[in-house]
């Protein structure tokens, strides 16, 4: 991303991400739920994904562990 600190990812539409951070969690992985960030609780399936903080090895095994959740 060229900005900001947030990237946004659509997982697939059966998909709730709510439901997933949990054991997300457990994996040492975090993430804002897209429902947590819409009014009427729309985006269920979108994840919200900090990327300033963290050097990118740290970034890509994140991905390696939420693409396990998920």
């Amino acid at each position: 991303p060229e900005g900001g600190f947030f990237v946004w990812a659509a997982l697939p539409e059966n998909l709730d991400s709510a439901a997933l951070l949990d054991d997300a969690k457990s994996a040492g992985v975090g993430f804002l739920p897209g429902s947590s960030c819409s009014p009427s609780g729309r985006r269920k399936n979108w994840i919200r994904l900090s990327f300033a903080y963290y050097d990118s090895e740290t970034i890509q095994e994140g991905c390696r562990r939420l693409g396990k959740v998920i």
